[in-house]
């Protein structure tokens, strides 16, 4: 494989090396996943589905926020496309209610070709609910149920818009 600055560097099926890590995971061998995750990354620095792995593991496994940020925000840096990477950090962020943080990943996720436009609708309408903008709430929730084909998820949404309604009503009538 030749890099940008002509130096040629071992071939790495990169494909048949996720294979590998998917099977570790499977088989709840975290600790050796984890390892050969940054053993790639020691060849390959810019690999950014394995810093996407890396992510999920420290936010899911290891439970450490801090290093699940950072392997997402390089995944992200170095694989704009990475379709997981968006997914597992939102979750991360929507689950620490870091409201700003969110709506600034999606609007970088949502001009990507292969993005899940109702999930990351549903997500925006989670954010902007969690900070009581509940306007924008509703417009994102109404995008999402606007592209939805499952009947379960569609009911779910129909909850989050009378949910927001709700919130939206109360806010008026109680505030001075």
């Amino acid at each position: 494989m030749t890099r940008k600055d002509g130096k040629m560097t071992q071939y790495i099926d990169l494909t048949e090396f996720i294979q590998e890590v998917d099977e570790l995971l499977r088989a709840d061998a975290h600790i050796e996943a984890k390892e050969k995750l940054e053993n790639i990354l020691l060849e390959e620095p810019g690999f950014g589905a394995a810093h996407g792995y890396l992510g999920w593991l420290y936010a899911y496994v290891f439970n450490d926020a801090n290093k699940a940020e950072l392997h997402f925000e390089y995944a992200l840096d170095f694989d704009p496309s990475h379709v997981a990477a968006y997914i597992n950090y939102v979750g991360v962020l929507i689950s620490q209610r870091r409201a700003d943080k969110v709506i600034e990943v999606l609007t970088a996720y949502i001009e990507l070709e292969n993005a899940d436009l109702e999930w990351a609708f549903e997500s925006l309408g989670r954010a902007y609910e969690m900070k009581c903008s509940y306007r924008l709430a509703t417009t994102h929730y109404k995008k999402a149920q606007h592209l939805v084909v499952d009947t379960i998820k569609s009911e779910g949404i129909s909850k989050d818009l009378s949910r927001v309604r709700k919130k939206r009503w109360k806010a008026f009538w109680t505030s001075e």
